[in-house]
């Protein structure tokens, strides 16, 4: 029941997005998911962190990766029944945001499709949030029931695994096929670029929603927007996700 609340709610934000007046409104990023990078190159949900009327709350996955550590600021092992909460987002997130006294600010909000760069949770959300310093990245949440009414923007999972794919580039078209075969998730859909080539596949966090959309015979269409990546490291594209007009 909470989901489906959560996503009549999502949906009216949509529909509220353009109002008589003709000015557009941002829809806020309400929720995220923390995810863990494994050993294998794998990454896991571990957690949310989400928006409350009186700050932030932050919560474990009921189930965690054997060899994932707790975070220190996260000493227990509490589910959404028991959030840890905070005025201001939590240190562990707000450090992974980069200063808006940096020269080029603007320029990497805009570069991950930023609307709103008052909403730290849309910045986490767009970046991953990624650092060297440890394995943990953030996506937006969205239910398993999203029917995708408003565009959903991700990270290209596999992306190193294929050959060709330095050839990618922003603004490129890409097609998504379910592969219902696939034997690690039969929730997974790929993903190819016009030419043919694969890039990689949806990330598991999005796998069953994606699926869901597709298997009803809806068209979805992808369009990669910027590789996100530290320095030195195999970069990374965000693609955004939309229902086909």
């Amino acid at each position: 029941m909470a989901r489906q609340l959560l996503l009549r709610r999502l949906e009216l934000l949509a529909q509220d997005a353009i109002p008589k007046s003709g000015k557009v409104m941002v829809v806020e990023t309400e929720r995220l998911w923390a995810m863990w990078r494994d050993e294998a190159n794998q990454r896991q949900q571990v957690g949310q962190l989400w928006h409350a009327p009186d700050g932030y709350r932050f919560s474990y996955e009921a189930e965690l990766p054997p060899t994932f550590h707790l975070l220190a600021e996260f000493p227990e092992h509490r589910g959404p029944d028991r959030p840890y909460h905070a005025r201001n987002l939590f240190s562990t997130f707000a450090e992974r945001i980069p200063s808006p006294k940096r020269p080029d600010y603007r320029t990497m909000l805009d570069s991950w499709g930023v609307e709103n760069p008052d909403d730290q949770l849309e910045i986490l959300a767009r970046s991953g949030g990624i650092q060297a310093t440890d394995w943990i990245e953030l996506s937006e949440w969205r239910p398993e029931a999203d029917d995708l009414t408003r565009p959903l923007l991700a990270r290209v999972a596999g992306l190193n695994r294929w050959p060709g794919v330095d050839t990618v580039g922003a603004g490129d078209t890409v097609e998504l096929r379910r592969e219902p075969s696939n034997q690690w998730d039969p929730f997974a859909t790929e993903l190819f670029l016009q030419s043919g080539l694969k890039l990689g596949y949806v990330p598991k966090p999005y796998t069953k929603t994606i699926a869901s959309v597709l298997d009803t015979g809806a068209t979805l269409r992808g369009r990669m927007v910027t590789p996100i990546g530290l320095e030195g490291s195999y970069p990374r594209w965000l693609m955004r996700i939309e229902r086909a007009a």
